[in-house]
């Protein structure tokens, strides 16, 4: 918190008794911005500290925002800074970047709204974007589409794989796909806000034709 005094001196007749009136303010600004400060210089946390803080324009990459987070001993959470409510909490920290954070005293946190690194940030937490495409993943390699997804800010554990004739493949067996991406849902160019699943049907090779 920043402690901002003004005082005022309403004139009085006496030129002794404005003097007095002046150093008495600026005496009581004194003491309150004493008052505001913590025994060791840390300003305490209020409610004008609490609230969501836009940051400049260079803003922080979530991986290091959370770095530094962690190297000051505090908790954080993160949550999309547009109307997508996509997940980012559970995306890879490396694709987004920080549009506003909240100091939580309570918990001991930050907590970090977000967009991808590519986007603008919305002029107040919560703004309406428009809704990105899906993008064109069949006939891509497995991995290159893959990745493609992830860079989305897609979280990978909703990302279902199917290889060959078989079904879903748990994220162990991931490293084993090499194919031709064969189709995809949801399909190229529709809308991609928020999926409950991206699948990918891949072929053990390529596609059949």
């Amino acid at each position: 918190m920043r402690a901002a005094t003004r005082a005022a001196t309403r004139g009085a007749v006496r030129a002794v008794v404005r003097v007095v009136s002046v150093s008495l303010a600026v005496a009581a600004g004194a003491l309150l911005a004493a008052g505001c400060s913590s025994g060791d210089g840390t300003q305490p946390h209020t409610k004008s500290s609490s609230a969501s803080e836009a940051k400049d324009p260079s803003h922080d990459g979530l991986a290091d925002a959370i770095g530094k987070a962690i190297r000051a001993d505090k908790g954080y959470s993160i949550r999309d800074a547009t109307d997508l409510n996509r997940d980012a909490g559970h995306s890879e920290p490396r694709y987004w970047k920080v549009c506003f954070q909240e100091k939580n005293a309570e918990l001991d946190a930050v907590d970090f709204a977000v967009v991808l690194k590519g986007e603008s940030c919305p002029a107040e937490e919560g703004g309406h974007v428009r809704v990105p495409k899906a993008p064109r993943l069949v006939g891509a390699d497995f991995s290159d589409a893959y990745q493609k997804v992830l860079r989305m800010g897609y979280p990978a554990y909703r990302i279902q794989v199917f290889y060959g004739s078989g079904g879903v493949l748990d994220d162990a067996d991931l490293d084993r796909v090499r194919g031709e991406v064969c189709t995809q849902s949801p399909r190229a160019g529709a809308a991609f806000g928020d999926p409950d699943h991206v699948k990918l049907y891949v072929a053990e090779g390529r596609c059949p034709s």
